[in-house]
C-alpha cells in the first residue's frame, strides 16, 4: 500500500503541463482521476477488485466525471449512402431539444491489460494494453489517458524488486 497517493504529471512539450493522473484512495478498488492542466477533474478511472489477469483481459473503466456534466450529441450522418450515427461530446450547458443526452459518471472508454497467453504471461514481464475512448475526445485528454495506462502498468502489472507482482490496492 502506498502511504501517499501517486500523482503523474503529463507534459507536452516538456515543461508544459497538459494534465495529471491522480490515484484516489479506495479501500478495495483502484481509482484514478484524470485532471486537466488547471487540476479540474475531467474523467475518472475505476479498476476491478483484483487486477490479476488469469486467462482474460483486465478492464479499467474510463468514466465521465461526476463533477463535470457532459452531454453527448447524437447526430445522424450519411456516409456512402448509409445512415450512421456519430456520437460526440459537446459543451452544451443544457440539453437542447433532446438531441443531447447527459452522461454523468457513465463509462465512455476503457483501459485494458490484454491477456497475451499463458507462456508469455508466466515467463516474461511484457504486457499489452489497449485504450478505448471517444474519437473526438480532446487530444490532450487522450495523452493524459496514455499516461494513466503507464501508471496502471506500474501500479499493478510490473514486478516489484522482490519479484512479486501487485494485483490489488492491498499490494
Amino acid at each position: 500500500i502506498h502511504s501517499m497517493p501517486l500523482i503523474m504529471e503529463v507534459q507536452s512539450p516538456p515543461s508544459t503541463t497538459i494534465g495529471y493522473v491522480v490515484q484516489n484512495w479506495h479501500p478495495f478498488k483502484p481509482k484514478l482521476s484524470i485532471l486537466g492542466a488547471a487540476k479540474e477533474t475531467l474523467l475518472t478511472i475505476e479498476g476491478p477488485f483484483c487486477a490479476c489477469s488469469c486467462c482474460g483481459d483486465v478492464d479499467f473503466e474510463v468514466k465521465s466525471s461526476p463533477h463535470l456534466l457532459l452531454y453527448v450529441c447524437i447526430a445522424h450522418h450519411w456516409l456512402l449512402g448509409r445512415g450512421l450515427w456519430a456520437i460526440s461530446i459537446c459543451e452544451c450547458s443544457s440539453s437542447p431539444e433532446g438531441h443531447c443526452k447527459s452522461f454523468v459518471d457513465q463509462p465512455i472508454g476503457r483501459i485494458s491489460k490484454q491477456w497475451s497467453g499463458l507462456i508469455k504471461e508466466a515467463f516474461t514481464d511484457s504486457d499489452n494494453f489497449g485504450i478505448q475512448f471517444p474519437i473526438d475526445l480532446d487530444v490532450k485528454v487522450k495523452a493524459v489517458l496514455m499516461g494513466a495506462c503507464i501508471l496502471i502498468d506500474f501500479m499493478f502489472f510490473e514486478r516489484s524488486g522482490d519479484g512479486d507482482q501487485r494485483c490489488s490496492v492491498f499490494g
